[in-house]
């Protein structure tokens, strides 16, 4: 289940998944007048009250359109670089910027949950499925990379590529 909220503009989807662990989901009750996208896998009957609401302009059309890819996990430290709560982190797709948070504590390791806009949603620029996704964290670009898929939250564990800088010495024979 996504709900978007326009008015938080730090981050406007809200999310729950069964599967996912609680310090991924962000959205904890269902509330009239809300606008949800529900993904089902099997036939269901929902039953709601309430009045009908005016079809005008809805929260996820104010929200750009369908939700984004969520990806989450931990981040594993690698030779000269730690990770630590409260870095930057970027989710690319093309070399654009298409989703951004910070790291945080999770269970004695560096987690993030970052979601990652679908095309249309703000950015023409952004994914649409199968698109890869790409991460920095910090100035560290991570080696994981992932496909874009909004189908339901993503867990993945991040690894980074440190590059290093061997110099030799120059020898000549004369």
């Amino acid at each position: 289940v996504y709900e978007c909220l326009p008015t938080d503009p730090t981050d406007p989807w809200r999310l729950y998944d069964i599967d996912a662990p609680a310090w991924v989901n962000d959205l904890a009750d269902l509330e009239f007048g809300h606008t949800y996208w529900l993904k089902l896998t099997a036939d269901a009957t929902l039953y709601l009250r309430g009045q009908p609401l005016s079809m005008e302009l809805t929260a996820s059309s104010r929200c750009g359109g369908i939700p984004p890819a969520t990806y989450y996990g931990v981040i594993e430290p690698a030779d000269g670089f730690t990770p630590t709560p409260g870095m930057p982190m970027q989710a690319l797709v093309n070399g654009h910027v298409c989703g951004q948070t910070t790291t945080r504590l999770v269970n004695g390791q560096i987690g993030y949950v970052v979601d990652v806009l679908a095309r249309g949603s703000g950015s023409d620029a952004c994914a649409s499925w199968g698109d890869t996704v790409h991460f920095q964290v910090g100035t560290q670009i991570v080696a994981t990379t992932d496909q874009w898929d909004n189908d339901r939250p993503h867990a993945l564990l991040l690894g980074l590529t440190i590059t290093y800088r061997v110099y030799l010495p120059l020898l000549q024979h004369h």
